[in-house]
């Protein structure tokens, strides 16, 4: 682990951080140079398209982003790597055509609560094939990532969540056709690189079913807790979408993206944590696994309060550059929103050890606590007429801080039962 500092390991750290932080720069510009281009309804358009992209990812995913490198970073044999790899992404195809098809049956539905009004519905399809694009390379990306390849998945992360998405803003002409070609482009580039730097592989169903099958037990008992837990950050711009205005809702989701921003930059040591976590806890070295864990938190603790103060002084200033109208207004909710950024990133840092250790999904039994409670205080909010955009990003921020403390205590509660 990377408490080793062993060369490889600070390589591994520096490269993906290194990958994170351009990435994270370039989501930043695109916010920047999108809102210019394509003026306030296009920056809407994007800033909620990003929002609902992030909510379904996780149905399509099904818990596999957590179970293959997990269960690829224990596999040695190279032969059976690939068979798992390939034989989860021909599944999770199959999940996509099933998700398209009940999008094309209930797309006024979805399109009304998505973006507030039902004449957006090739948005929502061009959102909806961006999704199978991120899908396919983050069943690469895991394949590098579990094998411990991270450089090869530093490369996939940068090439399509970075220079792609670049790119495309030079090409497009509108939002639909934004996501439309970053598509196309980003398809071609992943199933390339499995081509040639995975390689082709005979398929065995009989042999690879029953791990990709317990890979799908492991792993779908997670997806629940993710998908609750994009609701937090999508039920916000969906309420402002529907009963204020889109623009509205793209204020919110803008401020919500700035705070995924943060976390992002983290995502690096959750990257190799996973996977790292698996091995220590199979060779039960809890002291280890309990230095990591107290670093780690004291890391997020660290970004976390730094962030805020950023976001104190330096709040109106970013929404002034990014063109964001009525900054005064959005400014309190970009403030109340990032009250959570503490919590939400012990949550994301350390959720990794309670994957690795648990076969049951702690972690989405944690976010339903959170998101139930974040519901019945939104509601008794309601019912006192105090059911304003603030009062739900209040509740919204309190309900991700209790996640946190929860995530804190189930990891310490792992590490006192081993080391005692």
């Amino acid at each position: 682990m990377m408490f080793n500092l062993s060369k490889k390991k600070i390589l591994d750290y520096a490269v993906t951080f290194g990958v994170e932080f351009l990435i994270m720069l370039i989501s930043v510009a695109l916010f920047k140079i999108i809102g210019k281009k394509f003026e306030q309804i296009g920056f809407s358009e994007y800033t909620v398209s990003k929002r609902f992209i992030g909510f379904v990812q996780p149905l399509l995913i099904l818990g596999f982003g957590v179970s293959l490198p997990k269960y690829l970073a224990i596999e040695k044999n190279e032969s059976v790597q690939k068979q798992i790899h390939y034989s989860v992404q021909i599944f999770l195809i199959g999940i996509f055509s099933t998700a398209l098809i009940i999008g094309f049956l209930f797309k006024n539905f979805i399109t009304q609560i998505v973006f507030g009004t039902t004449n957006e519905f090739w948005l929502l399809l061009a959102c909806m094939f961006y999704s199978m694009s991120l899908m396919v390379h983050t069943s690469i990306y895991n394949f590098f990532r579990g094998g411990g390849k991270y450089n090869l998945s530093a490369m996939m992360q940068f090439v399509n969540l970075g220079l792609l998405p670049l790119i495309v803003y030079f090409i497009a002409t509108d939002i639909k056709s934004y996501f439309v070609l970053l598509s196309i482009i980003s398809l071609f580039f992943s199933f390339s690189i499995q081509l040639f730097l995975i390689g082709k592989q005979s398929l065995e169903f009989h042999s690879s079913k029953k791990i990709v099958k317990e890979m799908f037990n492991y792993g779908y008992r997670r997806m629940p807790g993710d998908v609750i837990f994009n609701l937090f950050t999508s039920i916000p711009v969906f309420i402002a979408a529907n009963y204020i205005s889109l623009i509205e809702a793209g204020k919110v989701a803008f401020c919500m993206s700035l705070l995924n921003i943060i976390i992002a930059f983290m995502s690096p040591i959750n990257i190799i944590l996973l996977p790292e976590s698996a091995k220590i806890i199979q060779q039960k070295n809890f002291t280890a696994l309990s230095s990591i864990n107290k670093k780690m938190t004291l890391l997020a603790m660290l970004i976390g309060g730094l962030s805020i103060v950023v976001i104190i002084f330096l709040g109106k200033f970013l929404l002034l550059f990014f063109n964001v109208k009525d900054a005064e207004n959005t400014f309190k909710y970009l403030i109340i929103i990032f009250t959570c950024v503490i919590g939400f990133s012990i949550y994301s840092v350390l959720r990794s050890i309670i994957d690795a250790y648990y076969s049951s999904a702690k972690n989405g039994m944690n976010v339903l606590i959170c998101f139930v409670l974040f519901l019945i205080s939104f509601g008794v909010l309601y019912l006192m007429k105090k059911n304003s955009l603030p009062h739900l990003l209040i509740c919204f921020s309190c309900s991700v801080n209790l996640l946190g403390i929860l995530t804190f205590f189930t990891t310490k509660k792992i590490l006192t039962k081993n080391n005692s």
